[in-house]
């Protein structure tokens, strides 16, 4: 990526770890199964049998992976951002189905 107002690393080092954002109509299309996070933020999440476990609020990235931090009624969980997990995604929708793994509760 380059910038025409920076020509040199040190110039665009203070923004380093800042937010990007570009107009939503220059962003390229994804590959199957791949979302921008915008298109995933607000989104109703869902076990598979149609419980609504949520609402996805932000994605963390925890060491190597990403996690979905999902709240309901004051309570939060985060689940694994992870394909054995994320079972379906429906932008169009507004709708994320998931498969907790053992142990993970409802909110």
């Amino acid at each position: 990526m380059g910038f025409e107002a920076f020509t040199t690393p040190e110039q665009v080092a203070e923004f380093r770890g800042g937010l990007l954002q570009s107009p939503r109509g220059d962003s390229p299309a994804l590959p199957a199964d791949q979302y921008y996070q915008c298109d995933l933020i607000g989104m109703l999440v869902q076990d598979e049998s149609g419980t609504p476990l949520g609402r996805l609020e932000e994605v963390w990235d925890i060491s190597d992976n990403q996690s979905f931090v999902v709240r309901q009624n004051g309570k939060e969980v985060l689940i694994p951002a992870a394909k054995q997990v994320v079972r379906g995604v429906d932008v169009k929708a507004r709708t994320m189905t998931v498969r907790l793994p053992e142990g993970f509760g409802q909110l």
